[in-house]
C-alpha cells in the first residue's frame, strides 16, 4: 500500500488561482461540511475512497490509468488533486471521470479536474446534456434549490449497461434515475492477490429530495415516482460486497469514516447487505414523502 501524505498536508493543498472560473466557490449551508478534509481511505484491491469527510469520490487504479467517480465542489479540486498525488499518481494518470449526477456537490469539480488531468468525462446522456449546461432542468425535483456549476468540455455519453474498460478493470454504468433523470450508479470488480475479487458499487443517490414546492404525488410526476421504483428494484439486485455512496450518511458509514481517519486501515468496509439496506432507506424516504403529501392535499 502506498504511503499517504499526512492529513494536514492534504488540507493545506495549494489552491489554484483565485480568479479561476472552474474553482470559484459554490457556497451553501452545507459547504463547510462538504469541505472537511481527510486522507484517502483504502476500500479493497486498488479502489480508494477520496473526497472529504462528508462527500465521497472514488479513485480506481486500473493498472493503465485512474478512473475517478465524482469530484465534489469546485473549490475542493486542489484537495482532491493532492489526494490523487498522495496515492503516488500524477494527475495525468486520470483517464476517465465518471459522474453519478449533475448536481453541483457531485459534479462541481469535474470541469477543473478534467482540465488539469486531460481526462474524458463519462455519464448518462441526460447527465452529459446537463453537464454541458452546468445544471439540470426544470424537471429536476430540486429545481430552484440547485446552484449552477462549471461545465466540463471532454464529454462522452454511455448507455445503460455500457462498460468502461481500462487496464484490468471493467466498470458498468447502471442507470438509477429518480433523484435526477440521469442518475447513474457504477459497479466493478476489485481484486486482491490473497483474497480474490469482490463486487464494488458506487451508488448514485436515490433520495427523494425536492424543493419545498415540489410534490411527488402530482400527476405530472408519476413517471418520476415510477423511475424511483424501478431504480430501487435494480439497486437491490446489484452484486454488492462493498458500497460507496457520494454522501456517507446514505450508507450510514459516517462512523466508519471517522474511525478510519483516527486509525487508517482499522475498518473492514465489506458489507454484503449494504446495498439492500441503503435502498430500503431510500424507499422509506419516498414512501414517507408521498404519505405526507397525501395527508396535506
Amino acid at each position: 500500500m502506498k504511503r499517504l501524505l499526512p492529513l494536514l498536508a492534504l488540507a493545506a493543498a495549494p489552491a489554484l488561482a483565485a480568479d479561476d472560473p472552474l474553482t470559484r466557490p459554490i457556497t451553501t449551508s452545507y459547504t463547510d461540511r462538504w469541505m472537511q478534509p481527510r486522507a484517502p481511505i483504502h476500500i479493497y484491491g486498488k479502489t480508494w475512497m477520496a473526497g472529504s469527510v462528508h462527500l465521497n469520490t472514488a479513485v480506481i487504479d486500473t493498472g493503465a490509468g485512474l478512473v475517478v467517480i465524482d469530484a465534489g465542489l469546485p473549490q475542493f479540486t486542489p484537495r482532491l488533486e493532492a489526494q490523487i498525488r498522495s496515492l503516488g499518481h500524477k494527475l495525468s494518470d486520470v483517464r476517465y471521470i465518471l459522474v453519478t449526477e449533475a448536481h453541483f456537490d457531485h459534479a462541481g469539480g469535474v470541469a477543473a479536474l478534467a482540465r488539469d488531468s486531460g481526462a474524458t468525462v463519462i455519464a448518462s446522456p441526460y447527465t452529459v446534456a446537463a453537464l454541458r449546461k452546468g445544471q439540470t432542468g426544470a424537471e429536476d425535483p430540486q429545481d430552484g434549490d440547485l446552484k449552477p456549476f462549471p461545465a466540463p468540455k471532454k464529454l462522452r455519453a454511455v448507455v445503460d449497461g455500457g462498460q468502461i474498460r481500462l487496464g484490468d478493470t471493467v466498470i458498468t454504468a447502471r442507470f438509477t434515475p429518480g433523484h435526477t433523470a440521469g442518475s447513474t450508479s457504477w459497479t466493478w470488480q476489485a481484486c486482491a492477490p490473497k483474497s480474490g475479487c469482490r463486487a464494488i458499487v458506487f451508488m448514485a443517490s436515490m433520495s427523494a429530495t425536492a424543493a419545498d414546492t415540489y410534490r411527488f404525488s402530482a400527476p405530472d410526476h408519476a413517471a418520476i415516482v415510477a423511475s424511483f421504483r424501478q431504480s430501487f428494484a435494480k439497486g437491490k439486485a446489484f452484486p454488492c460486497d462493498y458500497l460507496i455512496t457520494g454522501h456517507p450518511e446514505h450508507s450510514l458509514t459516517d462512523d466508519k469514516v471517522a474511525a478510519e481517519s483516527r486509525a487508517p486501515g482499522s475498518v473492514n468496509w465489506e458489507d454484503k447487505g449494504a446495498c439492500a439496506a441503503t435502498i430500503a432507506r431510500f424507499e422509506d424516504r419516498l414512501n414517507g414523502a408521498l404519505a405526507r403529501e397525501a395527508a396535506k392535499p
